[in-house]
């Protein structure tokens, strides 16, 4: 009978470690002996893969950038914090575990499904950096494939960053050169009637204007 239980629970184990999940552990209350001090050893093992996937977890949870892992099939496999925070703020998903599984292009940014998707510019035409418009922001993209330890492709990992600051403060400014620039040569001609009007400012540009 604990044999057949054994099984059972080996056949369950094997199941979730392959979806990735290491936290099951053998019921060792049944045995004794060396068998009983061989299944602790392969608990402790277990015990072990999942702290150190907890460790790599942490460590893409620490970085300040969105950061999603995507499988093969074009879906989520993991979340970081950051990204996260931004479904979860967009009502996009309860919390990462409710994303996993979901297609990345959930996250309904307007390259999404067109050939400006991040891994469709990785794939078809070797680009690793994509740009789009997400909710009102503006962000760049970087897409890099995941490879195993045989070098075999598994999936993609893609870094987002918000440069909406960036590039409205770049374009206010050049605005701003521009009508400048168009007084001086009114100016030059004998044309006073220049504007004196600075654009008003938004939550980003407000230093430029000043």
């Amino acid at each position: 009978r604990p044999n057949q239980n054994l099984r059972t629970e080996a056949n369950e184990i094997a199941a979730k470690a392959k979806a990735g999940d290491f936290s099951r552990r053998i019921d060792t209350s049944t045995f004794t002996g060396a068998r009983k001090s061989a299944l602790e050893k392969i608990n402790e093992g277990f015990a072990a893969a999942n702290d150190k996937i907890d460790w790599f977890k942490a460590i893409i949870d620490a970085v300040p950038f969105p950061i999603h892992v995507i499988d093969m099939d074009m879906k989520w496999v993991l979340l970081n914090k950051a990204f996260e925070k931004l479904m979860v703020d967009l009502h996009i998903v309860r919390d990462r575990d409710d994303a996993v599984g979901r297609a990345c292009s959930t996250a309904a940014a307007n390259i999404c499904n067109t050939p400006g998707c991040g891994i469709r510019r990785l794939m078809d035409q070797g680009l690793t950096d994509s740009y789009f418009d997400w909710h009102g922001t503006d962000c760049k993209q970087d897409t890099s494939k995941i490879l195993n330890h045989k070098g075999e492709h598994i999936g993609y990992v893609e870094v987002v960053q918000d440069l909406t600051s960036i590039i409205r403060v770049k374009d206010y400014t050049n605005t701003e050169v521009e009508r400048v620039a168009s007084n001086l040569v009114q100016l030059a001609q004998g044309d006073i009637a220049i504007n004196l009007v600075t654009a008003e400012s938004d939550e980003y540009t407000g230093e430029a204007k000043a």
